[in-house]
């Protein structure tokens, strides 16, 4: 989601060929500033929960202090210990969205030309994602990059 294309590190004691992978990438063929906002506001819900926003930061190398602003802005800060995509939706998030820097979201989303989500699915796959689970938007505006994906690889 946030969490860019890497490898995976396996279980200790686990053969790799026993495991699957699964890569979720949040595809957005041809974006429209509305969905780069919409995006953004995605994006939030996975940074937002405690743990598993700064395990995201953590695996992709990336500063705490935008999360920090993030967490403090007052959508957010006001939940307590509720989850932003259970109070609000990815829509009512895009104010906080921008407070995410923009490199953290074309790192790593297929957002962009059929050719570029192309090319970041294949990426997924070189890293070692078995299968990858595609979501950010309608199954209608997803088959021209499955389409894309296909052709490229």
């Amino acid at each position: 989601y946030v969490s860019g294309v890497q490898t995976c590190a396996l279980p200790i004691y686990r053969d790799p060929r026993d495991v699957r992978v699964y890569a979720v990438v949040i595809t957005v063929p041809s974006p429209t500033p509305d969905d780069l906002g919409i995006l953004a506001g995605r994006a939030v819900t996975y940074l937002q929960p405690p743990v598993a926003g700064e395990r995201l930061l953590h695996l992709n190398g990336w500063d705490l202090a935008p999360l920090t602003r993030l967490r403090a802005h007052p959508l957010i800060a006001g939940l307590g210990d509720t989850l932003a995509d259970q109070a609000y939706s990815p829509k009512d998030l895009t104010q906080v969205g921008q407070l995410i820097p923009r490199h953290w979201l074309t790192n790593s989303t297929a957002a962009g030309s059929l050719s570029f989500c192309a090319e970041r699915l294949n990426e997924y796959l070189e890293a070692g994602a078995d299968e990858l689970i595609l979501h950010g938007t309608l199954p209608d505006r997803l088959e021209p990059a499955v389409t894309a994906f296909r052709h490229a690889s």
